[in-house]
């Protein structure tokens, strides 16, 4: 089965509950680490991999988002980014701009569930 036949967009964007708990259920900090991602430019170093093609880099980046957003508990962007570190590996690469679509997508979504958060 390919990735894309196996994504599941139903899943849940962000648990900001969960996140709190892998902080030790210190909110400050985890606050403070989500308004660090939400200022900072998670993706951009993915989009330019995409870009160049290159399957490590590619590879390297998507792992990165799927490890900084799994460890913030934005486990949609985090399950999305994995299914492109997947389907690189597996030899996919005609996946690459569907599945960075669905990312660009789920990353839209979850940043704007991060500032409502960070807001409320």
């Amino acid at each position: 089965m390919q990735i894309l036949d196996s994504f599941n967009s139903e899943a849940a964007e962000t648990n900001f509950a969960e996140g709190i708990a892998r902080m030790m259920n210190n909110r400050s900090l985890y606050v403070r680490l989500l308004t660090k991602f939400h200022t900072t430019d998670n993706i951009s170093a993915l989009r330019a991999a995409v870009a160049s093609g290159i399957p490590d880099q590619i590879r390297m980046e998507a792992h990165t988002l799927k490890g900084v957003a799994a460890n913030l508990s934005l486990a949609g962007l985090s399950n999305k980014a994995a299914d492109l570190d997947h389907a690189v590996k597996d030899g996919h690469m005609d996946q690459v701009a569907a599945l960075m679509q669905i990312i660009e997508e789920s990353y839209a979504i979850t940043m704007t569930e991060v500032a409502a958060y960070i807001a409320g």
